[in-house]
């Protein structure tokens, strides 16, 4: 699969704006990580598994949601894992357990290489990791006009693109048909979206994956079994590649299973930070 190329970044993400939403109560810190194109809202059906016993933030990655989105930053993995590094400084947050899906679990990743004595866990839902396991529908994103012509794109267009990455149809709701559908349509989302993708397959995951042994903090692989995007082998791959990983298979579920199937997510991602957050703060 060929590598994208683009121009030489002129900013890194360090003096962007980084909206966050808070949950919870005291207790062990919690940072959900959204995938590309969605933002903080795609957690919301898994907050009562987890707003009783800990502090979360959920933020908008640079580039999504209310966040900042300059044209021409670095959105790659291991930028976007520095800006949420230096989230955990503007929360206040020493350390804290990361929950990322899709891209949130890339960044995830990103974030843990850079800084392994700032997280207690690692939770990777349908999370990219392997470049090799990246959907060649993404190679799209390098054709040129694609990127104003998706400004353009029907709400029906939209709706089917979402419903294409999930399990069953008919689980997408009209909020979040209208809220990509308004990101696509910002110049700024858009641009944002379609860089960020272009960089994610770049060499930044190629990289990353050499030392994914070295992560020894606790870590669950949740993946849809029905995840047309990445594949459940290399969920395999993924978990076999961090010591001490486990693999929970989400029967029934595609890319995006906190919205598709919320009691399958919340339940064994409360029982495993239960269990490795215990005496954390």
């Amino acid at each position: 699969m060929a590598r994208f190329s683009h121009p030489t970044l002129s900013r890194d993400l360090a003096d962007v704006f980084v909206h966050h939403a808070r949950r919870g109560k005291d207790g062990p810190k919690v940072l959900l990580i959204h995938a590309i194109g969605f933002d903080h809202t795609t957690w919301e059906l898994i907050l009562p598994y987890l707003e009783d016993r800990y502090d979360l933030a959920l933020i908008d990655l640079p580039g999504h949601g209310e966040s900042g989105k300059p044209a021409d930053a670095d959105y790659g993995p291991m930028s976007l894992g520095r800006r949420v590094l230096a989230v955990l400084d503007e929360l206040g947050w020493d350390r804290a357990a990361l929950v990322g899906n899709s891209l949130g679990g890339g960044v995830s990743l990103a974030a843990v290489l850079q800084a392994p004595e700032r997280v207690t866990a690692l939770t990777l839902v349908n999370s990219v990791g392997l470049r090799p396991g990246l959907p060649p529908l993404g190679r799209l994103a390098g054709i040129p006009f694609l990127p104003l012509l998706s400004g353009f794109a029907p709400a029906l267009a939209v709706r089917l693109g979402l419903e294409s990455c999930r399990a069953r149809w008919g689980s997408v709701t009209a909020a979040r048909c209208d809220s990509s559908r308004t990101y696509l349509r910002n110049p700024e989302g858009r641009g944002a979206f379609f860089r960020a993708l272009r960089q994610l397959y770049g060499s930044d995951l190629e990289q990353m994956a050499r030392r994914y042994p070295e992560i020894c903090c606790p870590t669950l692989v949740l993946h849809g079994d029905r995840d047309p995007l990445i594949r459940m082998r290399h969920a395999e791959q993924l978990a076999r590649a961090i010591q001490g990983a486990e693999l929970v298979r989400l029967p029934g579920c595609g890319h995006f299973p906190q919205e598709e199937c919320p009691e399958k997510v919340g339940v064994p991602l409360r029982r495993f930070l239960d269990r490795a957050l215990v005496g954390a703060g």
